[in-house]
């Protein structure tokens, strides 16, 4: 293929002459007071500032100067391989943030029953409304002391899918068989997927919908137990560092044997999490980013009522009073980031040391789960574990032509 070879004498002759008659034809004319009041219109580059004491700022001495622009960014992206804060304090082959075949897609791509549309290419764009890269300095007043101490990259609001990894499938797009069991039960081999191998993050709203199959019947996943039969309650604020699997408790499954409802672990690796929805009931979430900060640590706990740890494997008893709860160990130290809720309130969500991603809200829907023991406590209540199940994700396919991942 070949290209135009660019004249630069003629180029610069062209731009010297429609200089001169732009000069000519549309010189400014002065307003005064009163027409400059009938005028309106809006930069596309907006620069904010928030210093310490303004707006609710609860990061003490620390000062935040944001370059926004305000419009609508349509992505459509593939990162063959996603890795962030590799080395230093997580080791020679370690990173705060580590993803095989990351792809940014639209809501689009992905029909009623959350399966991608087979359409040979991406269906729609990843929307980002208002991106924005944003500074974060301690002492902002101090010529001598100002510091850069946080960035972020992100938008006001999204809707899209992060689709990630790929799955081993036959040649009717069902999963591989997997020869791992546990307790009897079989598993989903995760050495034979790829996706999201480590992640530090938060993310802000997380709904679990889907099918439990237990050896007392079939049971619906209906989000967290919350005392409230059949809600679609989220976890809220999940924070992961470093993390390669998900532990959530307790699920509930509705309406098993009709009137039996079922308390619930989820532990699952993050292998075999392929496509996070993001969208506030299919309109736009807020608050998406990625964070550098050099302020706190980067530990969290995973407790179970705000003071004991979690470390039961797949087998062992539910109790009846364990919720799981990711939290900062000590966030009084992170920095803190301005974010806007789907509901519209303001917070400052803390973003551990190194990188980090942060995720509005995420619905991880449509799956079975593979048969589960049911340990029977009395004709009302039963615990069992959910353990790595096959969500059937299908990664998207974000490709034109005949190209394997772009």
């Amino acid at each position: 293929m070949s290209y135009p070879i660019l004249n630069l004498a003629k180029l610069t002759i062209s731009i010297a002459a429609l200089s001169l008659c732009a000069t000519s034809s549309f010189a400014m004319t002065a307003l005064d007071d009163a027409e400059l009041s009938e005028k309106s219109g809006q930069a596309l580059l907006n620069l904010s500032t928030i210093m310490p004491g303004e707006q609710g700022n609860v990061n003490g001495n620390t000062g935040f100067y944001k370059v926004g622009l305000q419009a609508q960014l349509d992505l459509n992206a593939n990162i063959r391989k996603l890795q962030l804060g590799c080395g230093g304090i997580n080791g020679a082959d370690g990173c705060d943030v580590d993803i095989d075949y990351l792809r940014f897609a639209g809501l689009g791509s992905l029909d009623a029953n959350g399966r991608p549309i087979n359409d040979g290419g991406p269906a729609t764009d990843f929307n980002l409304v208002n991106p924005y890269v944003e500074f974060a300095f301690s002492d902002p007043d101090s010529l001598v002391n100002r510091k850069l101490v946080g960035l972020r990259v992100g938008s006001e609001q999204t809707r899209g899918v992060l689709s990630i990894g790929t799955r081993p499938v036959d040649a009717q797009g069902n999963a591989v068989s997997s020869e791992v069991t546990v307790d009897g039960v079989p598993q989903e081999d995760v050495s034979k997927h790829t996706g999201i191998n480590s992640l530090s993050g938060v993310i802000g709203e997380l709904l679990v919908v889907g099918t439990a199959d237990t050896n007392l019947g079939p049971g619906d996943i209906q989000g967290r137990d919350d005392d409230d039969n059949d809600s679609l309650a989220t976890f809220d604020n999940v924070y992961s560092s470093r993390a390669s699997e998900l532990r959530l408790a307790p699920l509930e499954v509705n309406n098993v044997l009709g009137f039996v409802n079922v308390d619930a672990d989820f532990i699952t690796s993050l292998k075999l999490i392929h496509n996070l929805k993001i969208a506030n009931n299919g309109d736009f979430a807020k608050g998406f980013y990625f964070s550098l900060s050099s302020l706190g640590d980067n530990k969290v706990n995973v407790k179970s009522n705000g003071n004991k740890t979690i470390t039961r494997e797949a087998g062992g008893t539910v109790g009846a009073d364990d919720v799981v709860v990711n939290a900062p160990d000590n966030s009084s130290e992170w920095l803190k980031w301005q974010t806007e809720s789907s509901s519209g309130a303001t917070t400052w969500t803390p973003a551990q040391r190194g990188w980090s991603i942060r995720v509005p809200r995420v619905e991880i829907t449509n799956f079975t789960t593979s048969p589960l023991e049911v340990n029977a406590i009395s004709s009302l209540f039963a615990t069992a574990i959910v353990n790595n199940p096959d969500l059937g994700q299908i990664p998207i396919d974000n490709c034109y032509g005949p190209l394997s991942f772009c």
